[in-house]
């Protein structure tokens, strides 16, 4: 027997309600694990920029630190080796840990003649409430404009974040190790970065 127009009708909007709700759900924005909503401002980027770093020389890096001063590195590995240290961001728990395994064994990398320094987008307020929570004994510094990090060739604009990288200068600038992270968890580990230093640094990261 055949139905009643009107429920014909009713179960054609049914079958719509459905399928908007499946189209709504589907293209619900997934949420990122960081919190920046604000992109380098238009015309400062691009993604077609070559980075000014090579294996040879650190590139300018003009940083601000926790207190919003500006800061030269250059003058931080002028007569020192370095570990600079590019992190994603105060929020990233892989950061975290990186920078509360390198101060746990800071005598060590210390005895290697190596000092620390890192490096990221957030705000000078940021930074600081993080180097306090976590009690570093190094400097951590500021890029808001990813102008620094471009330098070194560690940026992703889509997220105006750092790749977590680490480099090793040797007194002076001359760049020794470099290793730009390909996903959130790719870091050396603090004993591979002892290998490095022990053995006077290397170009290529370690495997």
């Amino acid at each position: 027997m055949p139905r009643p127009a009107y429920t014909r009708r009713v179960s054609r909007l049914a079958v719509a309600a459905v399928l908007t709700f499946a189209l709504v759900a589907c293209s619900k924005p997934r949420l990122e694990l960081q919190p920046h909503d604000r992109l380098p401002a238009a015309g400062a980027h691009h993604e077609d920029e070559t980075p000014v770093v090579t294996n040879e020389r650190a590139p300018q890096s003009v940083v601000q630190d926790t207190t919003g001063v500006s800061v030269d590195l250059a003058t931080v590995w002028a007569q020192q080796r370095v570990l600079v240290v590019f992190y994603m961001g105060h929020w990233c728990p892989h950061c975290q840990k990186q920078l509360a395994d390198l101060e746990a064994r800071r005598g060590e990398l210390a005895a290697t003649g190596t000092a620390i320094v890192a490096v990221s987008t957030d705000a000078p307020a940021d930074a600081a409430a993080l180097h306090d929570r976590l009690r570093l004994g190094f400097a951590i510094y500021s890029d808001p404009e990813l102008a620094v990090i471009t330098r070194w060739g560690a940026q992703d604009y889509s997220q105006n974040i750092a790749k977590p990288s680490v480099f090793v200068v040797e007194p002076g600038g001359a760049i020794s190790y470099r290793h730009i992270g390909a996903t959130q968890t790719d870091r050396p580990t603090v004993d591979q970065l002892l290998a490095v230093l022990s053995a006077g640094g290397a170009a290529a990261a370690p495997e």
